[in-house]
């Protein structure tokens, strides 16, 4: 499903919330990590796992496919950042 901002705005307000702004979002999504290189940390692949569904090879010519999924992967596959939802 694909809503405009307008809308997801527009919903927000209804739900009597709000929508997070840029900063609050990319903070929730890094797990309250600051100035690392990916949301995880930074290392691409800490201990060879990979920690998010990426792309592995040259774009868009070659796939390796080396997390497993050549396209989307399951929901619960990857590890989930401790404060976008928390356990």
């Amino acid at each position: 499903m694909h809503i405009s901002y307008r809308d997801a705005e527009a919903y927000a307000a209804w739900a009597g919330k709000q929508l997070p702004t840029e900063a609050e979002w990319e903070y929730a999504a890094r797990g309250g990590l600051d100035q690392a290189e990916f949301a995880w940390g930074d290392q691409f692949t800490p201990g060879g796992r990979h920690m998010a569904n990426t792309w592995q090879g040259a774009f868009p010519r070659e796939n390796l496919a080396s997390d497993g999924y050549a396209r989307t992967s399951p929901v619960d596959v990857f590890p989930r950042t401790a404060l976008a939802f928390p356990t």
